[in-house]
């Protein structure tokens, strides 16, 4: 996956849970959210290669950016 297509995901994404959820509170909220996405992909990375579900480990890595990147928006 080229770099400007998965940007433009990662950016969608970000947009679309932006206006399903409010802003983040804190540092520490942003950080719990990411966390958990993370901790969601890692669940798909520990999978046997031959178990894992190739979109669900890309929707992952997605929100996982998408939550960083609203942190660097709203926060920083």
């Amino acid at each position: 996956m080229r770099i400007q297509v998965a940007a433009k995901i990662v950016v969608d994404e970000a947009v679309r849970a932006s206006k399903k959820h409010p802003r983040f509170n804190s540092h520490h909220e942003a950080y719990a959210v990411i966390k958990e996405e993370f901790d969601e992909y890692w669940v798909e990375v520990m999978k046997r290669s031959s178990k894992r579900d190739p979109e669900a480990l890309q929707m992952e890595v997605v929100q996982t950016a998408a939550m960083c990147l609203r942190t660097l928006a709203e926060l920083c």
